[in-house]
């Protein structure tokens, strides 16, 4: 497995775990600041870096290039407006947040930067030793 495929598939491992453990877990067991940022944001802050792994590894296995920090920021933020806005018109208990949207792109902000540190961390390493 390459560098690539497994910093994306980690991300979305992560994203996956976090989901789960605040869902059945983490928000029950905690108070304050701490829930309220379990119930509020988390998962959309994972959501964010969650969406651009997705991408990224589809890019990656059509032979294509990851996408641009832009167009990745484009992309989280038009998947944050639709769960925030389009969503409450088909779900009546859904609520949009603008905070959520920010949550989203800070998500995939880190994942952006990280896969950037990944990137050049692998350049500096140079060939893997066979």
């Amino acid at each position: 497995m390459s560098r690539a495929v497994g910093l994306r598939g980690a991300v979305l491992a992560a994203a996956a775990l976090e989901y789960a453990a605040n869902h059945l877990w983490l928000r029950h067991v905690t108070g304050g600041a701490a829930r309220h940022f379990l119930v509020c944001w988390a998962n959309d802050l994972f959501a964010g870096a969650a969406i651009l792994a997705w991408a990224d590894l589809l890019l990656l296995w059509a032979g294509r290039r990851p996408l641009p920090p832009a167009a990745g920021l484009a992309l989280t933020l038009a998947a944050a407006l639709v769960w925030e806005l389009a969503a409450p018109l088909w779900k009546p208990s859904a609520v949009a947040d603008p905070w959520d949207v920010a949550a989203y792109l800070a998500g995939g902000a880190v994942y952006l930067a990280v896969r950037a540190l990944s990137v050049t961390w692998s350049r500096k390493a140079g060939p893997p030793v066979v």
